[in-house]
């Protein structure tokens, strides 16, 4: 039987979605070299708006000299990323860098604003332009941690970590973006360590929590992550990501109702957040709203045309709906959007084999066992796609070698029984068929390999019996089969 990796273990896939956030350039760049008020409540308003104006009225004054220039065009650059207002940010950055290129400041916040608008490779440039000028400071390593992850790049990126820890031991921010890295490199249980100590040095603060929230949600802790996920919310109810990562988690305990007025809530807040959209159209899949599902999934990838997760969803979405086409071409874009993708790349080769493209499947099949060689369900897909081929022998050691991995899996139990099948080893398949029907007795694709096992060997009333059995839960079954070489003979 093929295994499709959604129905084991769909959180684990959903929540590794980069949906942790890391921690960009500088909000404040030091004591002003100005007295007026105007400088000071640049550097210190109260609200961010109060602040862009008093650098506004700096900057335009006409009397400030360069040096304070360059202090109000950085901070206003800042002020504007936070407001995601990055044109903007973007110009007052640049013109300060042409002011004073022989300083870091203006070069973390401009990393920052390409940073948030996903242009990594120019956040990467003024990271290191920063590094060049200030080696000491460790918040550009952390901006640049994040520009590497944004790459994918995770050697590279926790590089950048270490070494901001090693310059100061006691930043926060530099523990917490590890935390995220670990998290989307697949380290989550190492990620926990790194925001622990995040939030053991701010305890104040949010973001340690909020990238524990993602790390427990791979983990499968879903009530840690509702918690910490709770706790950024007490402390930052602004927060959209928040609001999405404890609706992920809430999904993960099936309470779908709350977790889409969690994503709403998202959405609310931020309504271009496309891991919101994603996160409600993966509840409205499971609530079988099949059509909202969808269409949620469709404003993610508007939103965000390189989502491969989003891509991954729908595609889930499409096979529930029976369009393996349109299921295999998200597949397809998922994995071009990330090329190590194991899981869609499963789902596309179960579907190459639904639909009979056999060569195709085993080309999947060999890719993610090559991505995932301690994964059961990779060798299993291989054996069971073999043995539609008709190559029994080689398809044999995968079935063995997935069941050493995850021992009497009924799933496995059932593509070795079909294996038997195909050669003929009627006893050795119904043994199989049998120990998988104990455990899930309504598995039609079982019955009816067991139903063809009995009628190979004239026992044509258990055969009658199980092929009625198979037809009652999937009057589809018999199409289904065909597509894998097994027919029901004639009468029966």
């Amino acid at each position: 039987m093929l295994v499709f990796p959604q129905l084991r273990e769909s959180m684990n896939r959903i929540v590794a979605i980069g949906l942790l956030i890391g921690i960009f350039g500088l909000l404040a760049i030091g004591p002003a070299r100005a007295d007026s008020a105007d400088m000071h409540t640049c550097l210190r308003g109260s609200d961010a708006e109060s602040r862009i104006a008093a650098c506004s009225r700096v900057i335009d004054s006409g009397n400030a000299d360069k040096d304070t220039q360059y202090e109000a065009l950085t901070d206003r650059c800042a002020e504007y990323n936070g407001l995601k207002r990055y044109p903007e940010a973007l110009a007052d950055c640049s013109a300060a860098i042409k002011l004073n290129p022989d300083d870091d400041k203006a070069y973390i916040n401009r990393c920052w604003s390409h940073n948030d608008q996903g242009k990594y490779d120019d956040a990467i440039a003024d990271c290191q332009a920063a590094i060049r000028i200030n080696p000491g400071r460790a918040v550009s390593h952390v901006d640049l941690c994040s520009a590497y992850s944004g790459k994918r790049d995770w050697k590279q990126a926790l590089g950048e970590c270490d070494r901001a820890i090693q310059l100061d031991p006691g930043i926060s921010a530099a523990y917490a973006d590890r935390c995220r890295v670990r998290t989307l490199s697949g380290e989550a249980d190492r990620a926990i360590g790194d925001c622990d100590t995040a939030i053991r040095l701010d305890p104040g603060g949010w973001l340690g929590f909020l990238n524990r929230s993602s790390a427990n949600l791979k983990l499968g802790k879903y009530d840690a992550a509702v918690q910490d996920a709770s706790m950024v919310i007490q402390r930052n109810f602004g927060m959209p990501f928040a609001y999405v990562n404890r609706g992920l988690a809430l999904l993960g305990k099936e309470d779908l109702d709350k977790a889409i007025g969690d994503f709403n809530r998202a959405l609310e807040l931020n309504p271009s957040l496309p891991e919101a959209y994603m996160g409600r159209g993966i509840a409205f899949g499971k609530k079988n709203d099949l059509d909202r599902a969808i269409g949620d999934l469709d404003k993610a990838l508007a939103l965000r045309a390189d989502f491969a997760e989003a891509y991954m969803s729908r595609g889930e979405i499409y096979d529930v709906k029976g369009d393996f086409e349109k299921a295999i071409a998200d597949y397809s874009q998922a994995i071009t959007n990330k090329t190590d993708y194991v899981d869609a790349i499963m789902n596309r080769g179960a579907d190459y084999s639904r639909t009979g493209q056999t060569e195709l499947a085993i080309a999947d099949d060999q890719v993610a066992m090559k991505l995932a060689p301690t994964n059961a369900w990779t060798f299993n897909n291989l054996c069971y796609d073999l043995a539609i081929k008709g190559d029994t022998s080689a398809a044999m050691p995968q079935c063995e070698e997935a069941l050493q991995l995850a021992p009497a899996e009924p799933a496995i139990l059932d593509s070795r029984g079909y294996t038997y099948l195909r050669m003929k080893d009627y006893p050795h398949a119904i043994g199989d068929y049998d120990a998988v029907l104990k455990a899930s007795p309504r598995l039609a694709p079982s019955l009816f390999g067991r139903a063809i096992a009995y009628a190979a060997q004239g026992k044509n009333d258990l055969a009658k019996a199980d092929f009625a059995a198979a037809r009652a839960i999937d009057p589809g079954i018999d199409k289904a089969m065909a597509v894998i070489h097994l027919t029901a003979p004639a009468g029966l």
